[in-house]
């Protein structure tokens, strides 16, 4: 079965439709201590949702919290337009139209394919949902099959399959693919994405790994300590993140002070432009791919030198020593002579982000 993908909604189509989640000043506790701290969240038809953050943060509570495996002590869940969760009311599970899938895919192990993946279908449904979800997840054909048949991976079609099967509003991930070896992750993430997208899914996708919340979703929110931090898409929040753990938490931030006057700051590489105003002490905040490296020549006067060098193929990593003793990374691409003990001109392609500086006043 070929499946059509439609194009993605642009934000202002988006921002027309009611939400198909939306969560109101939301708060868990455990014993007094907030797990979930008075979040709001606002999901729409076919957008991809990741939580992004730290283990204990608070995401797969909040996960827990949507599908109802727990009552909130505060705030509301809203589903389709239906009061689903409020202190005091808490719809069971089942009556939910949610879709979960496991990190570790929890399938039934003395039931077939085709009758895990038919479970809480109604039976006149049955057998045409099962054959079109498995066939969606490209599992066609393999509906008798046992779990303990299949590999990691198809074991985790079969648990996507099994949440779309029975046609729900919102389809939430809880860190699917951590137990996972690494090559067999990324290449089923790529599937996943695009499974998802064929069938126009909402999708909530808890998870600690940053490179897969950036790649596979149209928004981010970062939560720390149960508080989500920033809710943005995934190039404004790895290139303008709100403070410096977020930035630090998406990517390899680093950072030096620099003095800012408008939209320009002063630092030890020179004069930058800076993507929005600022006045006074700042941290300017530098990615490795956004650093660019000469070597010194009659031409070049150096202001670094190489002190390391790491080589992944795809890319290489320098490790550079300022003047002043700083040092930072630089990303360039696998080609090109640049070598530790290398004196090098260190500028920056295009403009920086400025945050509060933490430094104390002298």
């Amino acid at each position: 079965m070929v499946q059509t993908i439609e194009s993605p909604p642009t934000d202002e189509q988006t921002a027309l439709r009611p939400p198909v989640l939306q969560i109101t000043g939301l708060e868990k506790r455990y014993r007094n201590v907030p797990v979930v701290d008075t979040i709001d969240l606002a999901v729409h038809q076919g957008e991809v949702l990741s939580i992004l953050g730290p283990s204990g943060c608070g995401k797969t509570t909040t996960l827990r919290l949507i599908a109802g495996f727990e009552e909130p002590d505060r705030g509301s869940i809203e589903i389709g337009g239906q009061l689903m969760s409020r202190p005091g009311r808490c719809e069971p599970p089942e009556k939910r139209r949610v879709g979960m899938v496991f990190q570790d895919g929890v399938l039934f192990p003395h039931m077939s394919v085709g009758d895990n993946v038919g479970f809480g279908v109604e039976s006149s449904q049955r057998r045409e949902r099962v054959a079109w979800a498995l066939e969606v997840v490209g599992l066609g054909g393999l509906a008798s099959r046992m779990p303990y048949e299949l590999s990691g991976g198809q074991q985790q079609r079969v648990s996507l399959a099994r949440a779309l099967a029975p046609n729900p509003s919102i389809i939430l991930l809880d860190e699917p693919f951590a137990s996972l070896d690494a090559a067999l992750r990324t290449r089923l993430r790529t599937d996943v994405r695009q499974i998802l997208a064929a069938v126009s899914a909402t999708v909530i996708w808890v998870t600690h790994d940053q490179e897969e919340a950036l790649s596979l979703s149209d928004r981010v929110a970062v939560m720390f300590n149960g508080v989500i931090v920033q809710d943005a898409a995934p190039e404004e929040l790895y290139h303008r993140p709100v403070s410096r753990d977020v930035g630090m938490f998406v990517g390899d931030a680093q950072f030096l002070p620099g003095s800012a006057s408008g939209r320009r700051v002063t630092c030890e590489l020179g004069d930058l432009p800076t993507y929005t105003a600022a006045e006074g002490e700042v941290d300017v905040m530098i990615r490795p791919e956004a650093l660019r490296l000469t070597p010194a020549g009659p031409d070049v006067v150096p202001n670094a030198v190489v002190t390391d060098r790491l080589f992944f193929g795809h890319d290489q990593l320098l490790r550079i020593e300022l003047a002043s003793g700083t040092t930072l990374n630089a990303r360039l691409g696998s080609y090109g002579g640049i070598r530790p003990g290398d004196r090098v001109r260190v500028s920056l392609r295009g403009a920086v982000l400025t945050l509060q500086t933490d430094r104390e006043s002298v």
